[in-house]
């Protein structure tokens, strides 16, 4: 009887754990919650406050796509924090738009677009909803050539995949980035990088 329940007990705690993920008003469902440890995702609804307090006005991604081409935004990682020391931030790559629809489908990822969380599965935002404070644009080759940042994150994350180690493939190389912010207004401003 013992073995049977400690065998019922080892069974529950191994069980998927579902749970939710809010980004300020986005909800994000996970099928197991346990897979996400480690990943650092930060407050997104802080931070949305906090660059209010500092004459931010957070974007929605209707107000990215009225400002920027979609060549830019497909080499481009959105991001929530106010351009401060000690703000993290959570960072996103742009996976599909859907005009239609109105809603974008984003991917959590390294602040340099080059590496995606893979627990944190893809998730849509209406075009409506305000919860980025500006994104850097990334400028990526792969063998010489310029790259799109999903080939690069493809290809950081097989590397990964299959070595194990974060460190970037010798293929793969960073060539420049500009970070742009929001300002009151809610226009986008080069912070840093642009030419």
């Amino acid at each position: 009887m013992l073995e049977r329940i400690r065998g019922k007990l080892r069974e529950w705690a191994n069980r998927p754990v579902s749970g939710t993920v809010h980004f300020g008003e986005v909800a994000v469902d996970i099928p197991d919650v346990r897979e996400l440890e480690g990943i650092p995702f930060q407050n997104t609804a802080l931070y949305l406050e906090l660059s209010n307090e500092m004459g931010i006005k957070p974007l929605s991604l209707e107000d990215i796509l009225s400002q920027t081409d979609r060549k830019v935004l497909d080499n481009s990682v959105l991001f929530d924090a106010p351009p401060a020391v000690g703000c993290p931030g959570n960072h996103w790559r742009i996976v599909d738009i859907d005009p239609q629809r109105r809603v974008g489908t984003l991917q959590l990822c390294s602040f340099l677009g080059g590496y995606d969380y893979h627990q944190m599965p893809p998730f849509e935002v209406s075009y409506e909803t305000p919860m980025f404070t500006g994104l850097s644009h990334q400028e990526y080759e792969i063998d010489g050539e310029p790259a799109v940042l999903s080939e690069v994150a493809q290809r950081v994350n097989k590397a990964i995949d299959s070595y194990g180690c974060g460190d970037y493939p010798e293929s793969v190389e960073q060539k420049g980035e500009t970070i742009y912010s929001s300002n009151a207004s809610g226009e986008l401003h080069p912070l840093y990088g642009a030419n």
